[in-house]
């Protein structure tokens, strides 16, 4: 819930924003398709910070997290990006022994967005996510310290273009993690991350 609500708060900065930009200068875009001979790449990489949450069969006395991401993408044209990404979503400790575990997710997505304004893009994306959660000790007999859990991911947010190489989005994001119960479940993260385009 704390998660939404953040999304809505910032997406509403974000429009609130993009209105002040869209009527200073429409014509403004970024990532799309190059016609600048002074924009060479469509690559572009990203940076943020926010917050990470575990939910698992064990109980968490701690769940949440600060957590960061670091991306690098591709944009083919206004509407359709692929991305790799690392996700760090800090350390949650289990009731039971005050066990810590560190958890960090690599991910391969596809992007899909939607113009709302002139400045304004609602994105979805959808992928294959590796997480790896590393315990200080097993949270059960015969688990191991390490879990990992490779599975689909998916996101959702919005995406204002501040400059032709500058962007800012606020997401959410959904990770599977750990393979042996009681370390089974999954993470969330709302990050708000910055986009620069090379």
């Amino acid at each position: 819930m704390i998660g939404i609500r953040l999304v809505g708060v910032v997406a509403a900065v974000l429009c609130v924003a993009s209105g002040a930009l869209a009527a200073d200068d429409t014509t403004r875009k970024v990532f799309t398709p190059n016609s600048d001979p002074t924009m060479n790449s469509n690559l572009y990489i990203g940076l943020g910070l926010g917050q990470g949450q575990m939910n698992l069969t064990a109980p968490l006395s701690t769940n949440s997290a600060v957590a960061y991401d670091v991306a690098i993408g591709y944009q083919f044209s206004r509407n359709l990006a692929a991305e790799i990404g690392y996700v760090n979503l800090g350390k949650a400790t289990a009731t039971a022994g005050s066990v810590g575990g560190k958890t960090a997710v690599g991910s391969v997505t596809g992007i899909g967005s939607v113009s709302v304004g002139d400045v304004v893009s609602l994105y979805a994306k959808f992928g294959l996510a590796k997480a790896v959660t590393k315990w200080d000790s097993a949270l059960a007999p015969q688990m191991s310290t390490t879990q990992n859990k490779t599975a689909l991911t998916g996101g959702v947010g919005v995406s204002v273009d501040f400059a032709p190489r500058v962007a800012m989005r606020v997401g959410y994001d959904r990770y599977n993690v750990g393979s042996t119960d009681p370390a089974t479940g999954y993470a969330q993260t709302v990050l708000l991350t910055v986009l620069f385009k090379l």
